[in-house]
């Protein structure tokens, strides 16, 4: 749907006035954006997401490790989205399911058992303890609850009463099952 490059992002950043145009560093699929916006029930705070996604990979070099799940709309529940996986990424690696077969899986998840080692790898060293802290989804879905806060106070307490009961439910486990909140526009 879109994506970020990286090299190009940093191009642009380091970049002056004087340096002149610079190629594109962030591109988005018009089709399978106007797809996403018409299956997201023209909620405008899906796309904001999105964007927040794609951004997320150049200054913070965020990675896609695992994906939430925003596949299935509810009419009751305006931007329900499962979060589940994610929640698993941040208690930590051995809670990921790294086989194949994870709908969820990002094209970046082997890079958390095999981590990238040289120049600038350093943000890398805590991946065990904090792994969610590069992940784009999660940071997205952060952005999300944040944001919520401010315009949406009861449904923001809403979304964190579902996440604490799932995380106590787990009783240290992986979840299973799962875990929707209500983002985006409506909730």
């Amino acid at each position: 749907m879109g994506g970020l490059y990286t090299n190009r992002y940093k191009a642009w950043q380091a970049a002056t006035k004087a340096d002149g145009v610079h190629e594109k560093f962030i591109q988005f699929d018009p089709a399978s954006l106007n797809n996403y916006y018409r299956h997201s029930k023209f909620d405008d705070g899906r796309i904001g997401d999105l964007m927040n996604h794609e951004l997320s990979h150049g200054r913070q070099g965020t990675q896609d490790f695992i994906y939430a799940d925003i596949s299935h709309i509810d009419k009751s529940t305006p931007g329900s989205t499962d979060i589940s996986q994610l929640l698993n990424l941040g208690k930590g690696p051995e809670f990921v399911d790294f086989s194949g077969t994870n709908r969820f899986r990002g094209a970046d998840l082997d890079k958390l058992r095999n981590p990238p080692l040289g120049e600038g790898t350093a943000i890398w060293s805590f991946l065990d303890e904090a792994p969610g802290m590069l992940n784009a989804d999660s940071q997205s879905v952060v952005i999300s609850l944040m944001s919520q806060a401010k315009t949406n106070a009861p449904a923001f307490r809403k979304n964190l009463a579902t996440l604490r009961q799932a995380l106590n439910q787990a009783h240290g486990k992986s979840l299973t099952r799962p875990v929707r909140l209500a983002l985006g526009q409506g909730a």
